[in-house]
């Protein structure tokens, strides 16, 4: 499965990735070097096979919303033509592309330099202009470009008292203008690339961000990075880094601490403090530097030492301290972005909270093996009642986490099956005698709840192991998608950058996809999120909803005949079952919690304004609940669920 492609990851998340790309970040590209990549991409697609009309017209306008997501750039007028391609424009990009030419997106690219030309003239005029009152942010959901060069104004304006207000809200005394600063100088960081004059960086930018179009044509997962969001996105993947553990904040004239990670390197040496302002890093200044090229500088290979130059403010004088500090770089766990552990008690025992923010693995962890370690120690030390797995906000991972996680619950059987982009469909399995945990379990979920999650959460529940509680329907990604780096090195990143592309459909033993329809609640407790329009349904290009054939009977058609048998015998007694039980149980503790939401003074008021926000979209803060009102009813879900349990002497 898969062998086309040399892969170290089968990931099945959302990428939340954003980073631009500076000149210095963009990877050194040519022409020819640009269609092979792009012919990659569409060849191991799952659904679309070739570059025809529809995906140049997806790409041109999505090449223009690379130039200018916020649509405080081009005027429409002068982009119609691109956002509405005639047969004739479509049928050119095509031939240019088939003979490695990208006349048309150069085109795009100089439009764009006139258009940023042309703002800096409009922010000149605004310097001097009085700003209006009473700009909500709701006035800049869902915008189309300015009809005209006055609109563009108006809207810039806008936007600017807009800034202005939030930055007042935020700015301690006499800082404000900090804010307008570090607003200025993001845009014309992010203008640099557009009017260079170095013609090999712009031939970079029109590459990068012609593969970075093609590739979102494809589907809204489908993913091209430079180097830099390459080892970003390995970074999210595996949450941990090599570097110094010190969360950075741009202050225009260096780099503040604003958080020391425990137990980090820099944590360790105690040479740094939060408030210090780092400005040169191996003597080099980074002063008036992006924030994001400041930190790669930082980081560096575990075990390698980093010189910082670093200004702390002098209790006894009015001018800072300057001096200088050697880090030992190391390796950093993202411990609080991985998973938490929470024992609420009940009755005999304790129901064990185990919340998995992401699904993780490296060479030497993972969220399989911290889970199991988890219910592991809290064994040792208390009879457990129940499990809620609380999978909210968790937006994925590498797809094997998916099936261990599955698998600590479950007996041997079909965790999920995956249909590739040849047709070919392969089923992925739990191989335990016996779970780990067979009593009481619920997994909590939300509409952010994704891919891994959805696996999981659909998995059990198909099985009959678990309810799923919470949001209506989780997110609805069933794609999985695989990442280009060399399995055999990963620590090496392709310079040329790499990307990640759907190339397939997961099911789970049912037969079905969460794909668009999301893995549905059977008790819904409902959240903020229950209101806002979130899931795959909403996103652009989403791959279509299908189905297979039921896997709750194991045939192994996906293996050679001679291991079927084998497989067969190795079976035999040990094979999961499904379970039928929490469907007698249902009616009464759905009406129960039902009730309890509904008679509940608290939740009923932020249900309210969270319906109240996704109708008007007004400017409000809706404000924490003060607890974690979905979980409280988890709770109370899974003490109705223990009470009528069967079998509870076997839990321990």
């Amino acid at each position: 499965m898969f062998s086309k492609i040399n892969v170290l990851f089968i990931t099945c998340c959302i990428s939340t990735l954003s980073i631009y790309s500076s000149p210095k970040t963009l990877p050194d590209l040519t022409p020819s070097q640009s269609i092979q990549i792009s012919s990659a991409l569409i060849e191991a697609h799952f659904q679309q096979k070739t570059f025809d009309k529809l995906l140049a017209k997806r790409c041109l306008k999505l090449f223009l919303e690379e130039l200018d997501p916020l649509k405080t750039y081009f005027v429409k007028e002068e982009i119609e033509h691109i956002l509405n391609p005639s047969n004739a424009l479509l049928e050119r990009v095509l031939e240019e592309y088939n003979h490695g030419s990208f006349a048309v997106f150069e085109e795009i690219y100089q439009l764009a330099r006139s258009a940023v030309m042309r703002r800096t003239k409009i922010e000149t005029h605004i310097d001097s202009t009085p700003l209006p009152e009473g700009v909500s942010a709701k006035e800049f959901y869902n915008l189309d470009f300015a009809k005209s060069e006055n609109e563009l104004s108006t809207r810039l304006l806008r936007i600017r008292s807009l800034q202005n207000t939030i930055s007042k809200k935020l700015a301690t005394a006499g800082s404000d203008h900090f804010f307008e600063e570090r607003i200025k100088k993001n845009r014309l960081s992010k203008e640099k690339p557009l009017l260079t004059e170095d013609t090999f960086t712009a031939r970079n930018y029109i590459l990068t961000h012609f593969i970075k179009s093609l590739a979102s044509s494809l589907d809204s997962h489908t993913a091209y990075f430079t180097p830099a969001e390459a080892n970003q996105f390995l970074i999210h993947v595996q949450q941990k880094l090599s570097g110094i553990g010190a969360l950075l904040k741009d202050d225009l004239y260096g780099f503040t601490i604003v958080n020391i990670v425990e137990e980090g390197p820099a944590y360790q040496s105690k040479l740094l403090k939060e408030g210090d302002a780092i400005i040169a890093v191996n003597h080099e200044s980074v002063v008036g530097e992006e924030l994001f090229d400041a930190v790669q500088k930082i980081r560096g290979p575990d075990g390698s030492i980093v010189t910082l130059t670093v200004l702390r403010d002098d209790e006894h004088s009015s001018i800072p301290v300057k001096f200088d500090v050697d880090i030992l770089r190391g390796e950093i766990v993202l411990k609080e972005n991985r998973y938490d552990v929470q024992l609420i008690p009940y009755g005999n025992g304790q129901i064990a909270h185990l919340q998995l923010h992401s699904f993780y693995q490296d060479e030497s962890s993972s969220s399989a093996e911290d889970l199991l370690n988890a219910l592991a120690k809290i064994k040792q030390q208390y009879f457990i009642n129940g499990v809620i797995l609380d999978l909210r906000n968790n937006s994925g991972g590498p797809l094997p986490q998916a099936i261990e996680i599955s698998s600590i619950f479950l007996k041997r059987g079909v965790i999920t099956s995956i249909m590739d982009n040849t047709g070919r469909v392969d089923h992925l399995r739990s191989t335990r005698d016996k779970p780990v945990w067979d009593g009481p379990l619920l997994v909590l979920t939300n509409k952010s709840s994704a891919s891994c999650s959805e696996i999981v959460a659909q998995t059990l529940q198909d099985w009959g192991r678990a309810w799923i509680v919470g949001d209506k329907t989780t997110f609805g990604k069933g794609t999985c998608q695989t990442f280009t780096l060399d399995a055999s090195r990963p620590d090496y990143i392709n310079p040329l950058g790499e990307y990640k592309v759907t190339r397939g459909v997961y099911f789970t033993a049912s037969g079905k996809t969460p794909q668009q329809l999301g893995a549905k609640a059977d008790i819904e407790i409902p959240s903020l999120q229950s209101f806002l329009e979130i899931g795959e349904k909403h996103i652009p290009y989403p791959i279509n909803n299908i189905s297979i054939e039921a896997n709750f009977y194991d045939k192994f058609e996906d293996l050679h005949p001679f291991y079927r048998n084998r497989m067969r015998k190795h079976y035999k007694g040990c094979e999961q079952q499904k379970e039928t039980f929490l469907n007698k149980l249902h009616p009464q503790i759905s009406k129960n919690t039902a009730l309890r939401i509904q008679n509940r003074p608290a939740y009923q008021s932020y249900l309210e304004k969270a319906k109240k926000y996704q109708k008007t979209k007004d400017d409000q803060d809706l404000g924490a609940p003060g607890r974690d009102l979905q979980l409280d009813e988890a709770i109370h879900v899974m003490q109705d669920l223990i009470y009528t349990y069967p079998h509870q002497e076997t839990f321990d």
